[in-house]
């Protein structure tokens, strides 16, 4: 009688593990995920947007409000990289060394901690995350289901993220050397990447300005303020006149 009562009690058991099993294959609980934002192309011109807002407006909203990041300093992309490549020079005078915290940077005494490099370091990674993850969702076989004027105005935003992707990762090279290094390829999550020499992130910069020119626009056919063919030639020509530096 106890075996049959024990046999039950598995068999009821196994039942309910069996009805609870696609429970466990959950969304995040948001408004908004990937699936919903790419439903449909007029999205991607969206996404393009936030990708180049990404370089002036350190948040959501307007005037920089509900931030991307919880940095340091909060600063955006482009003040950081001003800063850095100008603070320690003698093309600028900072009189407010206090105010703005660049006292280090202009007397070139900088460290890992001070919160303009992190900030810059953070921000450009926060943009190549966008601009993989936009990728990930603008494949050939992710497009398909649009028409074709829509895949092919895609494939322009895709060509331009890819620039956008390349520009950052010059930033990086520029200022930090060796890097870690991720693209749409690598998965999404709990990953370490690889951390790529100089000549490595060199070499793939390079390829990629070489491989978007057929799909980038020209200047006559781009949108104001967007990146045409001339932008990249422009990144590529920055790369050799800095390449033996680089390599």
């Amino acid at each position: 009688m106890m075996n049959k009562i024990y046999f039950s009690i598995v068999v009821v058991s196994l039942l309910s593990l069996a009805s609870c099993e696609k429970d466990l294959n959950q969304l995040p609980h948001t408004e908004t995920t990937s699936v919903t934002v790419y439903a449909e192309a007029a999205n991607y011109k969206a996404v393009l947007a936030k990708l180049y807002a990404s370089f002036v407006i350190n948040g959501q909203e307007k005037g920089g409000a509900n931030e991307d990041l919880a940095s340091n300093n909060g600063q955006d992309y482009m003040r950081c990289y001003f800063n850095l490549q100008e603070c320690g020079t003698d093309e600028l005078a900072s009189t407010w060394l206090e105010g703005d915290k660049v006292g280090d940077l202009t007397f070139l005494s900088w460290d890992a901690n001070d919160p303009w490099v992190a900030d810059m370091y953070y921000r450009i990674y926060y943009t190549i995350a966008l601009a993989n993850e936009f990728l990930r969702n603008a494949g050939n076989d992710k497009i398909s289901r649009f028409t074709e004027a829509e895949q092919t105005d895609i494939r322009n935003f895709r060509a331009e993220v890819r620039f956008l992707r390349a520009l950052s990762y010059y930033h990086a090279l520029d200022l930090f050397r060796n890097i870690p290094f991720v693209t749409e390829a690598d998965p999404v999550g709990a990953f370490i990447p690889p951390r790529y020499e100089a000549i490595q992130v060199f070499d793939y910069i390079e390829s990629e300005l070489k491989a978007i020119d057929q799909d980038l626009l020209s200047k006559e056919a781009s949108e104001y303020g967007r990146a045409s063919k001339a932008a990249a030639w422009t990144l590529l020509a920055k790369l050799y006149l800095n390449a033996q530096v680089y390599t």
